[in-house]
């Protein structure tokens, strides 16, 4: 098949959106089709042209009207000259301009975050396809009809935008290391964490809290400088590789007050960590519904601290969840969900 990713970047920033569309390319051209990306370019166009996927200059990104308008005759230029059979876009803006394309091929639109303003305009898409059962529901909701309603789990195991856990250099964390990957942000739950640790810290003096991920709330800087144990928090910033960090945790938690399905949940199952996570959208599919990893109420620090603290205190459960976090990941490959997306692409050319 001849197959078009449509997605705002390309650019190693953690966001789950541009690594999706990335791993996709990279695999579905490793299993012999024509592959391209339509972006505004970033980081990742030395590993997508290493790997046969060139990167089509369309940026979505600026969004006055002369732009918009320059943009939709830029892909129909491009759709009309490569004449792709699917398009498979991952933002809104080219969403909205791959769907208002005249006789253009059918459109696939992954939706990463149900709670975007205007997702709603994705439904339009020939497959609205949710990365969990939970944002699949959500876009039912939204009056995505039923029969073109999908469900593709994201899958990391096997991305080749990330370096072997062997090669990586021990960071030597502070032990007991309790440890998070994501933005410090209000949506992330980075407060409900800080909260939980200051009652972790009572029980368990020794732990050590760490944040890997985009400093973006100075609010959330102001309460931590108010705390009486902040020098057992620190604040690592982004890493491109946190698999180093994850298997130095004692548990990884996320402490989302929403999350479709965080890649970087997918990433501490491989890593076989024991996990801690809200119990919200797509979490509890990832974790097997409790299985492979404990369950915490949403936006409620003490019981996330009494989950966290079950983790610690307890080795025989710790070492339970880290065997059931392998055996789950198993089911996250991204050759799998390249599958499942070859399979839906199939039943739209047909």
């Amino acid at each position: 098949m001849r197959i078009l990713h449509l997605v705002n970047r390309i650019s190693e920033s953690g966001t789950g959106m541009t690594n999706v569309a990335v791993d996709l390319a990279c695999e579905q051209r490793r299993l012999g089709h024509d592959v391209y990306v339509g972006s505004a370019g970033g980081d990742y166009e030395q590993l997508l042209a290493q790997h046969g996927v060139p990167n089509l200059l369309l940026d979505f990104t600026r969004r006055t009207p002369i732009r918009v308008v320059r943009l939709y005759f830029s892909l129909r230029r491009i759709v009309r000259h490569l004449q792709p059979d699917v398009i498979h876009v991952h933002t809104l803006t080219p969403a909205v301009l791959a769907q208002s394309l005249i006789d253009g091929p059918p459109v696939v639109a992954t939706v990463h975050n149900e709670f975007q303003r205007g997702v709603w305009l994705m439904r339009y898409a020939d497959a609205v396809v949710g990365v969990s059962q939970a944002v699949t529901l959500a876009m039912q909701s939204r009056n995505t009809g039923a029969g073109k309603a999908f469900t593709v789990l994201n899958g990391t195991v096997g991305s080749l935008r990330r370096v072997a856990v062997e090669q990586l250099p021990q960071v030597g964390l502070s032990r007991p290391a309790i440890v998070t990957v994501g933005a410090i942000s209000e949506r992330k739950g980075a407060d409900v964490l800080l909260e939980a640790f200051g009652r972790v810290v009572e029980h368990v003096p020794s732990a050590h809290l760490y944040y890997v991920g985009n400093r973006d709330w100075p609010a959330f800087e102001e309460l931590l400088e108010s705390k009486p144990w902040a020098d057992r928090v620190h604040l690592v910033g982004f890493k491109s590789q946190p698999q180093a960090y994850l298997r130095e945790a004692a548990v990884f938690v996320l402490p989302s007050r929403r999350d479709p399905f965080a890649l970087v949940l997918l990433e501490a199952l491989e890593a076989g960590c024991a996990i801690v996570g809200s119990d919200v959208d797509g979490i509890p599919e990832a974790l097997a519904h409790g299985r492979a990893g404990l369950l915490a109420a949403v936006n409620d620090p003490k019981d996330l601290a009494d989950k966290i603290l079950q983790v610690l205190m307890d080795e025989e459960l710790a070492q339970r969840l880290r065997a059931m976090a392998r055996e789950r990941s198993s089911s996250f490959t991204v050759n799998r969900m390249s599958q499942n997306y070859l399979t839906l692409y199939r039943s739209l050319v047909c």
